[in-house]
């Protein structure tokens, strides 16, 4: 019924970035990766917020294309203003679990926060950091900040050693908001 009106709304206005973007989580929460991908790869470039970014480079990075969806992340980025810390760093976190499509999956699944946060419980990568990181984000969603602040003290550096510095103090910026 929903996608049914989502689409009736794209018919109607096929430039409308809202149901594009509610369509786009409908699908990814479903695991219609490649759905998202076709609908979001046919918008030109200016049309796309970073929003619709954010989700194209969750659909690459859930199709194992950890190239496009950083190249997407980044172009999230560009479009966010420099004062909207939170959503640029997640979108940071993001580019540095983009090789990682179990994190990507748990971050669109349908589950609550907290259920997100038991999951990332249990991932293994080889950026352990940036997986704490969303742990800890989740479990604040989740309104859970006691144990989202034991997640965080086992963050302590940024997640990427190769971030610029510019990034470097984004991180020690928000990381401080967060916690």
């Amino acid at each position: 019924m929903v996608d049914q009106q989502l689409r009736e709304a794209l018919t109607a206005a096929p430039r409308y970035e809202v149901a594009h973007a509610a369509l786009a989580r409908r699908r990814l929460a479903r695991g219609e990766v490649e759905a998202v991908r076709r609908q979001l790869d046919t918008l030109s470039t200016e049309d796309q917020s970073a929003t619709l970014h954010r989700l194209l480079g969750d659909a690459h990075a859930r199709l194992g294309n950890p190239t496009a969806a950083r190249e997407n992340y980044r172009q999230g980025r560009i479009q966010l203003p420099r004062y909207a810390h939170d959503a640029r760093m997640r979108l940071l976190l993001r580019d540095a679990v983009a090789d990682v499509p179990k994190v990507v999956r748990t971050l669109t699944d349908d589950t609550t926060p907290q259920r997100q946060a038991e999951a990332l419980a249990g991932v293994e990568s080889t950026n352990v950091t940036a997986v704490h990181a969303w742990r800890a984000l989740r479990l604040q969603d989740a309104n859970r900040f006691a144990r989202a602040d034991s997640v965080w003290q086992s963050v302590s550096s940024p997640p990427e050693a190769d971030w610029p510095r510019a990034w470097e103090q984004e991180w020690a910026l928000q990381r401080r908001a967060w916690q």
